[in-house]
């Protein structure tokens, strides 16, 4: 072989065995990925019925549509966007119906907050005509990490236009009680003017009053009061009539509802010793004449007879369970009251499954005054009352360790000094079908004199009591098959009715299966837990009756009742549009307000941002350079040449 066929054979050797060698290393490749993210934008818009009921309503259906539509196929070449529709909740959707019966802008923007948190979320764009009239006021919402471009719809100009614009009522009163209402007017544009209104219970005028309108932006409440002449579900009609020259008359009517309850309540207070606080609470419970008290001090309630859960609709237990003794009276059927103080055994008063447990070391107590829970939602506290009981002297509440269960909740939380504790000082909770109430401390006695030193009555310690006693009694239902539904409902909620079976042991169960007829319409209930529950979702506006039964043992259950589906008409309230609150959110939050026929400049103002950027993803991955197929095709192409030029030369 020539010189130059020996070096290149060397070459190929050599370079074939270093590949091989080095490959015994186990070298790694590093490979990265890029990958582009583009900047989402939100086009959220408002899809209720007061866009529709403005001057302007027919372009919104045609030339402004249509510019959202150009508007989203521009943003769409550049950015990804993610459209949605408000009103009574959010929902995804590019082209609102304008259907929606209640606006709630706040629970929609935090849904949205909560969605894309940690998102590429480069704006927000928020259509609507800030009229709000559920959930809380958007203005008040922390700052979003994105900027907020809002476009302002609806007519802010003032009509002539009287307004019911608030009704506020209890939903349950007393046969032969007095119950009060009140109602909140709104007139703009309207100076001079009067109007007559009218309140009617099937069909007959039960109140009545002339309204003078002094101003132009007029508002007035008008307190009245009516008497609960018939047990059941009442209803009452609202009329406002027409004045001269008024644009609309949608929302000069209203209807409400009110659950009469017929009967006397037995109630029979059970204390370890004597005590101030007894005393409070017969006067304020014997002030309302559907209920009958008795009391039983020391021993008197071990002495008597009674079969507690059938002789009395409510116990109230003050320091029961007693320290030092037993405690054997079955509470498994019967509504409860517990005043726990300094004499309650809570070892016995954990046994009772109220919902709430206390875990002491120490038997001390500490004086705690009340803080309102504005969540609490099982019955309405009005809001005057709420904060005079704010203000009266502290209980003394057992010193301990507090965890409230599912079931329970806190209407009062306890505030040590001039700290708002997690601790419940009041608290209500649910077992079985059966309600507690628990009030964690001694004292009441001095709420009740304090409230009459400062107010010159007893007012809001009486609403305290009477709301507890109503809530707690409310569910006294002795039968094996119960069915639970609220009596009202609103128009824009689902309706959702719960059942219970109880065994012969009174424990709960949903083995067989359970029907219920509502208007002549059959369903059947889906098993929740150890009970059942049907979801009808959004009913028509009327009046429904259902019968509900269940076959267990052989025998046939069944439990009727009735509720009303009512029309809030929330959307025909207020029509006059508040661009100030869209203003002030663009403006917390780095952004601007535009009216319907700006919305073709956004595009260009998103694109003029240098903080809407696209996020590049970089994803870094380690292989084995052996497993790569070029390593085995150089390795394969180095040998074979070396063989072939070996074989050419005669050398093989």
């Amino acid at each position: 072989m020539s010189k130059k066929l020996v070096i290149a054979l060397s070459i190929l050797r050599f370079l074939g065995i270093s590949v091989i060698t080095y490959l015994l290393l186990s070298p790694l490749v590093k490979y990265q990925h890029n990958e582009q993210e583009k900047p989402i934008i939100l086009i959220v818009q408002d899809n209720s019925q007061s866009v529709m009921l403005s001057a302007d309503s027919a372009n919104y259906r045609d030339d402004y549509a249509q510019r959202m539509v150009q508007m989203m196929n521009e943003l769409s070449k550049t950015y990804d966007v993610h459209p949605y529709l408000y009103g009574t909740s959010l929902t995804a959707g590019d082209t609102p119906s304008y259907g929606d019966n209640a606006t709630n802008m706040s629970d929609a923007l935090m849904d949205i907050e909560q969605r894309y948190r940690g998102r590429n979320v480069g704006a927000m764009i928020l259509t609507g005509d800030g009229i709000v009239n559920v959930g809380q006021n958007p203005a008040t919402l922390p700052p979003f990490p994105y900027p907020i471009y809002s476009v302002a719809l609806g007519d802010t100009t003032l009509r002539r236009d009287a307004t019911l614009s608030n009704v506020r009522f209890n939903r349950i009163a007393y046969l032969g009680n007095q119950f009060p209402i009140e109602i909140a007017i709104r007139a703009t544009a309207l100076n001079g003017q009067r109007q007559r209104l009218s309140i009617r219970h099937k069909g007959v005028e039960v109140f009545s009053k002339t309204i003078d309108y002094l101003g132009s932006d007029f508002s007035t409440i008008i307190p009245v009061t009516l008497t609960a002449e018939e047990a059941g579900l009442q209803s009452y009609s609202i009329n406002l009539s027409v004045a001269q020259g008024e644009t609309s008359v949608k929302n000069n009517n209203r209807t409400f509802n009110i659950e009469v309850i017929d009967g006397h309540q037995k109630i029979a207070i059970l204390a370890a010793h004597p005590h101030p606080d007894v005393a409070a609470l017969r006067r304020s419970i014997e002030e309302n004449q559907n209920y009958e008290v008795q009391t039983f001090v020391g021993n008197d309630w071990r002495q008597s007879h009674h079969d507690w859960s059938k002789d009395y609709d409510l116990l109230i237990l003050h320091n029961l369970p007693p320290k030092g003794s037993p405690f054997d009276i079955d509470l498994s059927r019967i509504p409860v009251l517990f005043i726990v103080g300094s004499q309650t055994d809570l070892n016995q008063f954990n046994a009772q499954h109220t919902g709430v447990t206390i875990t002491s070391k120490l038997e001390k107590q500490t004086e705690a005054t009340a803080a309102f829970n504005k969540h609490f939602t099982n019955f309405t506290l009005e809001d005057a009352t709420a904060s005079v009981l704010e203000q009266l002297p502290p209980l003394s509440a057992p010193f301990g360790e507090y965890k409230m269960q599912c079931n329970a909740t806190s209407l009062f939380s306890s505030k040590i000094g001039e700290i708002v504790t997690e601790q419940p000082l009041i608290a209500v909770s649910q077992q079985q079908g059966v309600r507690r109430t628990i009030i964690f401390g001694e004292g009441l006695w001095r709420w009740r004199l304090h409230d009459y030193m400062e107010n010159r009555n007893h007012d809001a310690f009486s609403q305290l009591i009477e709301k507890i006693l109503v809530y707690t009694t409310l569910q006294a239902n002795k039968e094996r098959f119960r069915v639970e539904s609220h009596s009202v409902y609103d128009d824009n909620e689902a309706v959702i009715i719960d059942a219970e079976l109880y065994d012969d042991n009174f424990e709960p169960t949903n083995q067989p299966e359970a029907h219920i007829n509502i208007n002549d319409a059959q369903y059947v209930f889906g098993k929740s837990g150890q009970g059942y529950r049907i979801n009808l979702g959004i009913l028509d506006t009327g009046r429904y009756k259902y019968s509900a039964t269940v076959n267990y043992g052989g025998i046939n259950l069944s439990s009727s009742g009735h509720f009303i589906v009512e029309s809030l008409k929330q959307e025909e309230i207020n029509l006059v549009a508040n661009h100030s609150l869209l203003n002030t959110l663009s403006k917390r939050n780095k952004g601007e307000m535009f009216s319907p026929s700006q919305i073709d400049q956004l595009p260009e103002v998103l694109r003029q941002r240098n903080d809407i950027k696209p996020i590049i993803y970089s994803d870094i991955s380690y292989k084995e350079l052996i497993n790569l197929p070029l390593i085995f095709i150089l390795i394969l192409l180095l040998l074979s040449t070396e063989w072939i030029l070996r074989k050419y030369s005669g050398e093989l």
